[in-house]
């Protein structure tokens, strides 16, 4: 399936984890009851009779006020190999926006019902549609740091404090919508740095784990998605963990600009269910099950009728945090 290189390589959304693969300890659990019989079988060469004929390939992410950016390729095989050219240079691709035709220079709005229509002489019609999601602003954002320790790098001689740090943002959600949603972060300044945030100490993280990932040691693994699933309607507080971060002392030994920027996107559904489907190639126990013959083998995902590909949405908020204040405090009950 091709996709959209904004969708497809999203690092901060989907990092392999040390976790993964798991299908050795999978199979010890599972052999005894499902693989013994499977196993006694015998081997044939098969060639199944599989329609390989290329289809179109439509994929965007269009976010609330930015251009859009549309990918058109075809459809390629595993044997076709790394060099193939999956171009289709005399496709076209138009747009409706809430039922009219897009205007020039044309930004989308949340809200926005958009249909996309691409066409090639080789590879017929596709279509897909989206509505740009609502963003939803935290109604309130708390902040917390704890082991807070001076530090001093051995290559420079400059010094740091290490800390943890925990920030809790309150969500309103939008009732009767099912809403979907991702959380991402930047640091604000120069000043501050941190391996990310520990996405196993969320539960809402958790929400598209099933009971046999559970049981085979699956993992989050920067899993950055979730739904309203659980909160319907209703408020709740997200509790963002983010250990060992650093932010560096000025030569006089005080806390400069040390700050880091929470950003709250609503998305599609179809962007949630890429990423789910992305999780599941890289930590999923079906997936593996499947991989080895134990189980059924899992499709691709896509909301391109007539071919394939992803085409999602989204909108987002974010809120600045200072934690220079709170940092020199601690600096100052330090020894």
């Amino acid at each position: 399936m091709a996709v959209l290189e904004a969708l497809t390589m999203q690092q901060n959304m989907i990092h392999k984890s040390p976790y993964s693969p798991r299908i050795t300890g999978l199979l010890t659990r599972l052999l005894p009851l499902a693989a013994a019989p499977l196993l006694t079988g015998c081997y044939e060469t098969f060639y199944p009779d599989i329609d390989t004929t290329p289809v179109l390939c439509l994929s965007a992410l269009v976010t609330d006020g930015e251009p859009i950016e549309a990918s058109l390729t075809r459809s390629t095989l595993y044997t076709d190999g790394n060099n193939s050219d999956n171009r289709v240079p005399d496709g076209i691709v138009t747009l409706l926006v809430n039922g009219q035709e897009a205007p020039d220079g044309y930004l989308p709005r949340q809200g926005d019902h958009l249909k996309f229509t691409a066409t090639s002489p080789v590879y017929g019609l596709v279509e897909a549609v989206v509505t740009v999601p609502e963003a939803v602003a935290p109604d309130a954002v708390r902040y917390h740091v704890s082991d807070v320790a001076r530090v001093t790098y051995e290559e420079t001689g400059e010094e740091a404090l290490r800390f943890n740090l925990v920030v809790n943002l309150e969500i309103a959600d939008p009732h009767p919508v099912e809403n979907y949603y991702r959380i991402d972060w930047r640091p604000e300044g120069e000043n501050f740095y941190c391996s990310g945030i520990d996405y196993d100490a969320e539960p809402i993280f958790a929400e598209h784990i099933g009971v046999l990932d559970s049981m085979t040691g699956s993992v989050t693994g920067g899993f950055a998605f979730f739904t309203d699933r659980q909160f319907a309607g209703r408020r709740y507080t997200l509790n963002l963990r983010f250990n060992d971060c650093l932010c560096d002392l000025s030569p006089e030994g005080d806390v400069g600009e040390c700050g880091l920027r929470v950003i709250l996107g609503s998305v599609s559904a179809s962007y949630y269910y890429l990423a789910n489907y992305i999780w599941q190639t890289s930590e999923g126990v079906f997936y593996d099950l499947g991989e080895v013959g134990l189980g059924d083998p899992q499709g691709g995902y896509s909301n391109v009728s007539g071919g394939a590909g992803v085409v999602a949405a989204q909108s987002q908020t974010s809120v600045a945090i200072d934690l220079a204040p709170e940092l020199s405090a601690a600096l100052r009950q330090l020894p």
